[in-house]
């Protein structure tokens, strides 16, 4: 059985700017890990199987902390002929459990040998009217795991 490498990206940027990767949930990428631009040598099988904060403090060192918000995610997938889906599902707010975003109704199918960026919604609406960012530097909200599955094609 062959194994073949995606790569995948949580992309997170606070209001100043500042734009950062995440290695596990909740942990952003330190700058000793990084092996060159956008190379990281951790697995990324925690992050795929974890409930992922939309929302976590932001790297900065700059007064007040900010909350930083996942933007994009970045998905690379192999020269081999392989399928993935990505079935994104989001709960933007940790304290109103109604409010969900669904992109698509059905799982998208990627092609192989391509780099894809998903880009997520700035702001997220509700039953109830606009769900604001938190006001302090704490993780909340959720992409839900499982979000993205890959098979090879059958030949």
């Amino acid at each position: 059985m062959n194994t073949e490498k995606f790569f995948v990206g949580f992309d997170y940027e606070c209001p100043r700017g500042h734009r950062f990767f995440i290695e596990q949930p909740n942990k952003a990428v330190k700058a000793e890990k990084r092996l060159g631009p956008f190379a990281y040598k951790d697995e990324a099988k925690e992050l795929l199987e974890s409930d992922v904060p939309i929302w976590m403090p932001c790297t900065c060192r700059r007064n007040p902390l900010v909350p930083a918000q996942l933007m994009r995610l970045h998905i690379v997938t192999p020269k081999a002929p392989v399928s993935a889906k990505l079935d994104i599902r989001v709960q933007p707010s940790s304290v109103n459990q109604n409010g969900h975003f669904y992109p698509h109704t059905e799982p998208l199918e990627l092609s192989y040998n391509k780099y894809y960026i998903l880009r997520l919604p700035f702001a997220y609406e509700g039953p109830e009217g606009p769900i604001h960012p938190p006001r302090t530097a704490k993780s909340c909200g959720r992409l839900f795991k499982n979000w993205f599955t890959a098979a090879h094609h059958r030949i």
